[in-house]
Order: structure tokens, then sequence, then C-alpha cells
């Protein structure tokens, strides 16, 4: 889901370079979570999927095709890991689609008795006990495209900037003055606006910015809350407009960002 290569080692069975191999171990317990792991996956295009940001409560892959007659992309598979079961929610591209909640200690899988018909997910796990995997599929499509292979080079998706203030799950709340002065120190202070351990897992950016009338954007502030300084050389007249922009990435990737206009005066 991170975008890792899956490796498996059994010391057992390729001797760990320390002793002899042997193949009772090629039962063991990891060799049978890898089985499961691997039929799972061989039942999707998993060399076609991407990351797919628009989820909440997990990590997700999701294939979606591009089609010439649409602007949007086809919906055809989302495959989300709950590490921490609970209630999730996922985005997709509208059409029918099977469910399915998969339980990757054992290989069981839970199907759904009615198909989703939709473009915006939600549930949770069967139980609460351990993590889950959720697929949302269209199964037709799927077997209609395994009976070809489409070679084509693909280029690197660059992640979209989520700026809508109904998607931005922050604000700046300080500073709360509406003028500034250049060298001064001043507290900073993002407030989440949407709860979830997501959410919780922010990474934060502040970047101060006198468009057209200084050297450029400086970053003052790598936290969520703290002090900053403004700095004196960012602006060659004054007074002038400052822009400040806060940029954070959420726990599984989303990069969202928040400005907010300042009157800049000198010191």
């Amino acid at each position: 889901m991170n975008g890792q290569s899956v490796t498996f080692g059994n010391t057992g069975t390729y001797g760990g370079r320390k002793f002899d191999v042997d193949l009772k171990y090629a039962n063991s317990p990891g060799a049978q979570q890898m089985k499961i792991f691997h039929d799972f996956m061989m039942q999707t295009r998993y060399w076609d999927m991407q990351p797919h940001y628009r989820v909440d409560g997990g990590l997700s892959l999701a294939l979606e095709r591009p089609r010439f007659d649409e602007e949007t992309p086809e919906g055809v598979d989302y495959i989300v890991y709950i590490e921490k079961p609970g209630p999730v929610e996922v985005r997709v591209q509208k059409r029918k689609y099977n469910v399915t909640w998969f339980n990757p200690i054992d290989g069981t899988r839970i199907d759904e008795k009615d198909r989703f018909n939709g473009d915006r997910f939600t549930g949770s796990p069967p139980d609460l006990t351990h993590d889950w995997v959720l697929r949302i599929y269209r199964a037709g499509r799927i077997e209609g495209m395994n009976k070809s292979f489409i070679l084509e080079s693909k280029r690197a998706k660059m992640k979209k900037i989520e700026g809508m203030q109904s998607e931005v799950p922050f604000k700046i709340q300080l500073p709360d003055h509406e003028e500034l002065a250049a060298g001064q120190p001043y507290q900073f202070n993002a407030t989440l606006t949407k709860e979830g351990h997501i959410y919780e897992q922010m990474h934060w950016v502040w970047y101060a910015e006198a468009p057209g009338n200084g050297p450029g954007a400086r970053v003052v502030g790598t936290s969520q809350f703290g002090d900053f300084t403004i700095p004196a050389n960012i602006s060659q007249r004054f007074p002038a407009t400052l822009q400040v922009r806060l940029v954070g990435v959420d726990g599984v990737g989303r990069v969202f960002e928040y400005f907010q206009p300042y009157r800049l005066v000198k010191q």
C-alpha cells in the first residue's frame, strides 16, 4: 500500500547462511501468511494499480482505467487495507461494484449480498478484533480485462494538492492579526477541522511570501503550532501583502494547502 515490493525470507528454507536447509519449514507460519497474501493479490491486476488517496480510515490502491470518451477514468478495482479496524469511507468512480471483506489472518472472505452502486462507500469491518482488507471491484470488468494485456508506459502521477475549503481538514487559527510586522515573532497554530487518526498524523510546512515584491517564499515553520518570525528582508517595499501558506500531509499521503493573506509593515 506504501509502494514497496514485498519480500519474504524463510531462514528455514534458504538456511539463513548459518545452517542447512530443512524443508519442514516450508509450511512455517510466515510462509502460510505469504500464501494468503499471494492468493489474494493474484485475483487482482496489481501491476496496474496506483495509490488511491480519496479514502478515510485506511490505505488504498486502485485500478482506474482512462477512457477516451469520458472525462473521468473508469473505476475497476479498489483495495483498502484497514490496519486499525473502524469506519472507512472510500470515494470511487460511480459504478456498480461487488464488495468483499477479506480476513488477512486466515484468508477467509465475506461477500456483501447486495452490490454497491454509487461514488462514496462507507462501512465497517465485520469485527474490530484485527485488521481487514476491503475490496470494492467489478468482477465482470476484471474478467474481461484479464483476457488481454495492454502494453503501455505510464507517467508518474503527481499528487493532487487539495485546496477546496470543504476538503482541507485544517485552518490557520494563529496569527489572528490582520497586520504583521517583518522581523517580528508571532505565535502560529493550525486547527484541525476534521476528526480521525489520519489527521492526527499530519506533517506541516508553513511558507511566507510577499508575491512580486521580494526574494520569494520562505519556510517559517514545520510543526502544527509554535513561534515563527517573518524574515525582515521578505519584502523590498512596505507596506506589502504577505501570503502565509500552510501545507499539510495527512497519514495516508494526501496533500492539502490553506492560504491566509496579511498586511505586512516594517517593524
